[in-house]
């Protein structure tokens, strides 16, 4: 599908990608912290409008989907909600294998349906788990209030928490992990993801973007295949 760019993080609490588009219609979810720029302001409108925005094939929707919005499955303003998506694997002796040549570790619940071009009709139907899967997890999408916040704490801060306890108590100190930052190539401390495996805000909504709803992003270029099938 098209591919969309992002422009802005949106400051304050609903902190979430800009995108380069306009719409009518904007359902708020929460409200600027106090004190913002004229710049920041704009940048927390824009993150709103993309969060709220229902997405269409012609906004670059799919093929595969599990919602067309960002506030459909994490428009809860606090807790989780009661959507959920699913992961699947197999385990073996030697580790986890995610199964991406069969669509996994995520499963796209939705497609857009039936496609015409000149090599001939496709129909995008959603996936389901394949019988190589061994292991399955249900996760309830969680609200996104905050995360702005998260994603301005310095690296500094997360490793004097991770000394701290350390010191305090081995057998349940907790450790940075670092992961890999799509926008610099190198290793950098994770802050987001059910495994703290992403390390910004950018890349995780870019990440989301792409997975839950197909929509391609300069972080992200490439769509989910039908069940690996490319």
């Amino acid at each position: 599908m098209r591919l969309i760019r992002p422009i802005l993080l949106a400051v304050g609490v609903a902190n979430l990608v800009a995108l380069h588009t306009t719409f009518a219609q904007v359902r708020p979810t929460a409200l600027p912290v106090p004190g913002l720029t004229r710049e920041q302001q704009y940048a927390f409108e824009q993150g709103g409008m993309a969060f709220s925005r229902i997405y269409g094939t012609a906004e670059g929707l799919g093929p595969l989907f599990n919602d067309q919005s960002c506030m459909a499955c994490h428009g809860v303003m606090a807790g989780s909600s009661n959507r959920i998506n699913t992961r699947f694997g197999r385990s073996e002796d030697h580790g986890f294998d995610p199964l991406v040549h069969l669509g996994g570790s995520l499963v796209q619940s939705r497609g857009i349906g039936s496609v015409t071009t000149a090599e001939g009709s496709v129909l995008f139907a959603g996936e389901s788990v394949p019988d190589q899967a061994n292991t399955v997890a249900v996760r309830r999408t969680p609200t996104l209030q905050g995360l702005g916040f998260v994603d301005a704490v310095p690296d500094s801060t997360w490793i004097a928490i991770a000394e701290a306890q350390l010191a305090a108590d081995p057998s349940t100190a907790g450790r940075v992990h670092r992961a890999f930052d799509a926008a610099t190539g190198a290793t950098a401390i994770g802050k987001f993801g059910w495994k703290a495996h992403v390390p910004t805000l950018r890349q995780f909504s870019g990440d989301a973007l792409v997975s839950e709803m197909g929509i391609t992003n300069p972080q992200f270029r490439d769509e989910p295949c039908p069940q690996g099938d490319c």
